[in-house]
């Protein structure tokens, strides 16, 4: 009977958030408050563009909801938003890229295959499961800089126009 009851809290509670890494409290509630964190970081708006980024988004949430019953967290943020968090995460081989990520035993591992939902659960079925290789943290990721930004407004970005100068200006 209790089996039954959990499994059916389990099934009918809604997934976890996947949230845009925007501050250290989001960072504090969804890495560090729980045993594992995905860490998603996402090409640049004038990469992707607004589709290219709800596809990514879709398969994290899609990820996050396969794993609902998992106390685990799901954070994504845009490639150089937050370069702390990137460089604690040897996160220097492009975008997109995902990382498992234990805050309490200051770990992390890469998914080294495509960014797919099939390849995405493959990782997280191979972290859970021992199969993956695991690195120290080059920093401690609870004292990560984490830098506060507006969250991402859904639309595609836009190419800011610089002033043209002559090179006169410059004494040229």
């Amino acid at each position: 009977m209790v089996t039954f009851a959990t499994n059916e809290w389990s099934n009918s509670r809604p997934p976890p958030e996947v949230r845009e890494l925007t501050s250290r409290a989001v960072m504090d509630e969804e890495c560090l408050g729980h045993a594992l964190c995905f860490v998603a970081f996402l090409p640049h708006i004038l990469d992707s563009r607004a589709s290219g980024r709800n596809e990514y988004l879709k398969m994290l949430k899609t990820l996050a909801k396969t794993y609902k019953d998992r106390p685990w967290g799901y954070v994504w943020a845009e490639a150089g938003a937050q370069p702390d968090l990137e460089a604690a995460l040897e996160a220097t081989f492009g975008t997109p890229s995902f990382f498992a990520v234990s805050p309490g035993k200051n770990k992390f591992s890469n998914s080294r295959s495509g960014f797919s939902a099939v390849s995405l659960q493959e990782f997280v079925d191979n972290v859970r499961a021992g199969r993956e290789p695991v690195k120290p943290c080059a920093s401690e990721i609870g004292g990560v800089s984490v830098k506060t930004r507006a969250k991402w407004d859904g639309k595609d970005g836009e190419l800011e126009v610089e002033e043209e100068f002559s090179l006169e200006d410059l004494g040229m």
